[in-house]
Formats: structure tokens, sequence, C-alpha cells
């Protein structure tokens, strides 16, 4: 799925992905955002 779409998967090696820390709080961060930005939505 991700090479039809023209992506990579981005891991160093098997069973360690040191990159994986930034994305997790880049998506923290939009999280938080949502909560502040769409109080009343439960599901996204």
């Amino acid at each position: 799925m991700l090479k039809a779409q023209g992506m990579t998967q981005s891991m160093s090696r098997v069973s360690r992905c040191i990159d994986n820390g930034p994305m997790e709080s880049w998506q923290g961060i939009i999280k938080e955002m949502r909560a502040v930005l769409y109080p009343k939505c439960v599901k996204f």
C-alpha cells in the first residue's frame, strides 16, 4: 500500500524505530489542537 502511493516506511532496523518519537509528538499536538478547536466532537 505504501509503495503504491510512492511512500517509503522509515525504520532504522527491525524493531528499532528511533524516528517514531517526533511523529508521536506531532500527532499529540494535533490531538490537543483538535480538542481545543472542536470540544464537542467526540469522534474523528
